[in-house]
């Protein structure tokens, strides 16, 4: 009875569909983004020699570029280093980069009711919170009051996308406790960060676009955030991935590679590009009956983690609930 499962997948892909998107390289990303602007896409075009000639032009080239240096203690710099490794925009950076980046930003600190950022400026700072929270508001039209959105927190990044887009704040951001946060200046960002930044988000993007479970999300601020909040891990031929019986449910869509899932030492399912697994746990809330091994060399899984689940794949969970009885009973 075994065998009649081995070279099943429990999520049907149209392959067809999905193609060319092996990673650059293995990298990690986690974050959440609210400064999403939904027209950004249509008016980058129009905006694009603004933007070139911001970051590029004759008067901005990138020889000319000079890094800023604010003084600050090894601790503060300590501090800096821990936080941007845990934000998606500096993943791809290198150890020279990253260590522009550390000189240049600024602490700021703000007390619980300071606004942050407001929707419709300019946007100037990239912030990545060290300590505290802090609440998003968005206003959309034909509403009278802010909608509240998320709350940010310790290790989270935002305000990119106005730097990134050169367009203005599409939110607002309050500080719900004191807040220490660590701002960027835009010069820094559109020298060090920006273009590496914008190819991550839109491969990503691109990939979860092609995914039938993600079909019925048609608001580009709710796909921006699954991207951002996308850790990459890489896995060799052999090793295991996710254990039986563990507890957490992440999320794991195949990028590119094979996953086996193994049930007491038998192969059950196969997993190929476009698929995803490892939800069981956060679904029904019971542990994982499966092991999931990589069966590639450079298996490569885009992981949308437990603790991002909230503020992202939530809004299909109608769906992934009910692609649970793809699992033919083995569950």
């Amino acid at each position: 009875m075994m065998k009649q499962h081995f070279d099943q997948s429990p999520n049907k892909v149209l392959k067809k569909d999905i193609k060319d998107y092996g990673p650059d390289s293995c990298s990690s990303e986690d974050d959440d983004t609210v400064d999403q602007i939904q027209v950004i896409k249509k008016e980058t075009k129009k905006q694009r020699n603004s933007v070139s000639a911001e970051a590029y032009g004759m008067f901005n080239k990138r020889e000319n570029f000079k890094p800023i240096v604010i003084a600050k203690s090894q601790d503060t710099k300590n501090k800096i280093y821990k936080r941007i490794n845990e934000a998606f925009m500096f993943n791809c950076l290198d150890l020279k980069e990253r260590e522009i980046i550390v000189n240049a930003m600024e602490e700021k600190r703000f007390k619980s009711g300071d606004q942050v950022i407001k929707q419709g400026e300019e946007g100037n700072y990239l912030y990545v919170i060290d300590e505290g929270q802090l609440d998003c508001f968005k206003k959309y039209q034909n509403q009278p009051e802010p909608t509240y959105l998320k709350t940010y927190q310790p290790g989270e990044s935002f305000g990119e996308l106005a730097l990134l887009y050169n367009a203005p704040r599409a939110a607002s951001i309050v500080s719900k406790t004191p807040s220490v946060l660590f701002a960027l200046d835009r010069e820094t960002f559109n020298h060090i960060v920006k273009d590496a930044a914008m190819k991550k988000r839109q491969k990503y993007e691109d990939f979860l676009t092609k995914l039938p479970v993600l079909q019925s999300i048609a608001d580009p601020y709710e796909k921006t955030k699954i991207a951002d909040s996308i850790e990459q891990k890489c896995y060799k031929q052999g090793e295991i991935i996710v254990n039986q019986g563990a507890t957490q449910g992440d999320i794991h869509f195949v990028e590119s590679g094979e996953v086996l899932a193994m049930k007491n030492g038998q192969q059950v399912f196969k997993y190929v590009q476009g698929d995803y697994f490892g939800e069981i746990p956060l679904l029904l809330s019971r542990n994982q009956p499966f092991q999931f091994i990589s069966n590639a060399n450079n298996t490569s899984l885009l992981i949308v983690g437990e603790g991002n689940y909230k503020n992202t794949l939530v809004i299909v969970e109608k769906q992934l609930k009910a692609n649970l009885s793809k699992y033919n009973g083995q569950i």
